[in-house]
């Protein structure tokens, strides 16, 4: 009888493992991801379910695709998997264990496991030089780190953008998970990115192009691939070299960073932002941004906007035209991917006050859970 499989990951780690499966022993049942965004969506004509419905399903195994697996295989056994069940087709200690080695090709796994590692190899060579010369080679491309930028958010009354790799990622003509691609949306971000200086506005991207020594070595992996597969020179050839950009993790101060001295300050100084004030949240259906903690205790008063937690920016008139009834002279925060990167430029133009601080409420949480 075949074995039953449940493959863990939709990515392109996930096609790669479907060609090592010996099919003849085994079938795939479902695929499951924690991107919410993908549940009961179809991959490779099978359902992607949510993690927590395994334990519902009757299976053999489950075969971690993810090339970092380690932390899926530990929210596998909290929830309950006997880890016996659990594979991972990245980790080369299992590559002669008998059960999988009946399921999957070996030959084929050492293969794809060995090219995993070169790539990693000629990415990190790649990247060295920029790391190492640091200033002297990222192209004049000055970005303010993460304590200048809280500075200039304390002192002066500016709004602030965002761009993340999935801003630059679109920038490029690439959807990312909730956002799809447009020329509309491609033509206004770059528009924000070379913006002309404005007194009241400030841009924030990543601080990447340089030394990545003071992240943690799971992030630094991360941009180092980032940028082999995003062309550095394309992302300087995006960007206006005689404006001065800010550190676009001024809301990840604690996941990225070895170091984390500095988060509770940041916490802290964010807090003071939005202090005795009247704030209006603008965020995907989603998000739920303070909600189950204090991060906004201190406000005023709380509105709230809710919008699509997928493709946003296609409602993006209807949204800022609400945002400019509702605000009042309240602090705007947005939490809504490219959308709110637009948002807080043309927002700022009209004078009103918005940041873009996405993930702040994840970092929040995550750094009070320790």
């Amino acid at each position: 009888m075949k074995k039953k499989i449940i493959v863990f990951g939709t990515g392109e780690s996930a096609k790669k493992l479907l060609k090592a499966i010996k099919y003849k022993n085994a079938k795939i049942i479902a695929f499951a991801d924690n991107n919410y965004n993908k549940h009961g969506k179809i991959f490779e004509n099978k359902m992607i379910i949510n993690p927590r419905q395994i334990s519902e399903m009757r299976f053999d195994y489950i075969i971690i695709s993810n090339i970092k697996y380690e932390k899926i295989t530990r929210q596998l056994v909290e929830n309950g998997i006997d880890d016996k069940k659990i594979f991972s087709y990245f980790n080369e200690k299992l590559i002669d264990n008998r059960d999988y080695k009946k399921i999957v090709d070996r030959c084929i796994v050492i293969r794809d496991i060995y090219d995993y590692k070169m790539l990693q190899m000629t990415i990190k060579i790649n990247n060295m030089p920029y790391e190492i010369g640091g200033e002297a080679i990222r192209n004049n491309i000055v970005v303010k780190n993460i304590e200048q930028t809280m500075k200039c958010l304390l002192t002066t009354n500016v709004s602030i953008s965002r761009f993340g790799d999935g801003e630059m990622k679109l920038i490029a003509g690439k959807d990312i998970g909730f956002q799809k691609y447009s020329a509309s949306l491609a033509r206004r971000l770059q528009e924000v990115l070379v913006s002309c200086d404005m007194q009241n506005h400030i841009v924030g991207i990543l601080n990447v192009y340089g030394d990545l020594s003071m992240y943690t070595d799971e992030i630094q992996a991360y941009f180092r691939q980032y940028l082999f597969e995003y062309n550095r020179e394309f992302q300087f050839s995006v960007m206006n070299k005689q404006k001065v950009y800010y550190d676009a993790f001024i809301t990840r101060p604690y996941i990225s960073y070895k170091n984390r001295e500095h988060t509770k300050t940041i916490f802290d100084q964010f807090k003071s932002l939005w202090d005795k004030k009247k704030i209006l949240i603008v965020e995907g259906d989603r998000t739920r941004l303070g909600i189950g903690n204090d991060l906004f205790k201190n406000a005023e008063e709380i509105k709230r906007i809710i919008c699509p937690n997928e493709n946003a920016y296609e409602k993006y008139d209807q949204i800022i035209e609400k945002i400019r009834l509702h605000c009042d002279k309240r602090l705007v925060l947005l939490a809504l991917g490219p959308a709110a990167t637009i948002l807080a430029y043309d927002l700022a133009k009209s004078d009103i006050r918005a940041l873009d601080i996405g993930h702040i409420d994840l970092e929040y949480l995550q750094k009070i859970q320790i």
